[in-house]
């Protein structure tokens, strides 16, 4: 990580001058009355001039626009948005909704390609987080709200903070499953055989951290096991959820507000949560070639505010700050017993061998998948 913890960005700033040439007056008027005319176009060019500056000093300056790439699902980061924009009217944001791994690898072609990138990122594809790092591709940033925050990425305190953590519990069909699971070896039991999805850590941020967290602290032979009781992948989170709540299969591995967004909309769905918890940080980035870099930042420190961190809470993910604490009708415990029992792994670590992970998965899941897609909640 040694590439995150250096600063190579020199900052210059750029002033642009807009030059007025002066025109040449032609004609055959004797010379005095040309010099009088080329007093007159000058003074009147003077006197244009002071206006446009009075009129440039007491305009409003026109409305910063913000480029925002995420993973956040609506109607989250809609109320986000429109909060953060009602504190800071001068400033509109533009936002693009795609699958975690999807909005970092489009930065990634973007800069490869010399494009121009976006102001912010915020996604749970972590591994990318640090690709990114590595490259230099953050602004190097410390909120005034980082003193409240749980933030355990390794080296990257000062480029990317965690802003949400988003629990992966076990969601089943309450109407199909008569044993409600408690421990992670349930999902082995014969009444979820060929019945258990999980999304595809191949292109889901969420479920490659979920893959890796589990192997970490159970091993390979955890995902043999899934793959023995015929485990399905489900191209995303919101598929997998879709499925279990229509009784195509039982139970999946899902992130809790996916689950507890088709909970409100009356699917007889419900979370189980094992004494090992998975946790997944929600990063957020700042891009070095932000055009808007002041706004970036007041975003970035918005999103870890106290009235946006209460915001995350009430829509059902564990919130980043430690004094927010998620409404007790979800049954999320806080953040202090939360990480007493998450399980805990080196999210560099994951990044560095996600290419072997995603090719061990395969082969013990044996290519199990399902086809279509009915869900955009790619995470």
């Amino acid at each position: 990580m040694k590439g995150l913890m250096e600063s190579r960005r020199d900052f210059t700033v750029h002033l642009r001058h807009d030059m007025f040439p002066s025109g040449v007056i032609e004609g055959s008027e004797p010379t005095g009355v040309a010099m009088f005319r080329k007093i007159r176009v000058s003074l009147l060019a003077a006197a244009a001039l002071l206006v446009l500056v009075f009129v440039l000093s007491v305009s409003p300056s026109p409305a910063e626009e913000l480029v925002l790439y995420t993973s956040v699902k609506e109607p989250l980061i809609g109320m986000l948005v429109q909060t953060f924009q009602s504190i800071n009217p001068s400033v509109t944001i533009r936002y693009h909704v795609d699958g975690s791994l999807k909005s970092a690898e489009r930065i990634l072609a973007e800069h490869a390609a010399g494009l121009p990138v976006p102001d912010v990122i915020w996604s749970s594809a972590l591994h990318n987080f640090y690709t990114m790092g590595e490259l230099h591709l953050f602004e190097r940033h410390v909120s005034p709200h980082a003193p409240e925050i749980v933030n355990f990425l390794p080296g990257a305190e000062e480029f990317f903070s965690a802003t949400r953590f988003v629990t992966m519990p076990i969601v089943y069909n309450t109407e199909l499953v008569k044993d409600p699971p408690q421990e992670w070896s349930d999902i082995f039991s014969p009444e979820l055989q060929g019945a258990f999805c999980i999304a595809d850590p191949s292109e889901s941020g969420t479920a490659f951290a979920a893959v890796s967290l589990l192997v970490n602290r159970f091993g390979w032979d955890f995902m043999d096991q899934m793959g023995k009781n015929a485990g399905q992948v489900c191209i995303d989170a919101g598929n997998a959820v879709g499925k279990t709540a229509r009784g195509e299969i039982k139970a999946c591995l899902a992130p809790d507000y996916i689950a507890r967004n088709s909970i409100k909309k009356g699917a007889p769905l419900a979370l189980a949560y094992p004494p090992e918890m998975l946790i997944v940080p929600t990063p957020l980035a700042i891009l070095k070639d932000s055009r808007n870099m002041e706004a970036a930042k007041q975003l970035a420190d918005f999103i870890l505010s106290r009235e946006a961190q209460k915001i995350i809470a009430a829509e059902g993910s564990m919130p980043a700050r430690m004094d927010v604490d998620p409404p007790e009708e979800y049954g999320l415990p806080r953040l202090q017993e939360a990480f007493s029992r998450a399980i805990l792994g080196d999210y560099l670590d994951f990044a560095e061998h996600r290419d072997e992970t995603l090719a061990k998965f395969a082969a013990v899941m044996g290519g199990r998948n399902y086809a279509g897609n009915d869900s955009p909640q790619k995470h």
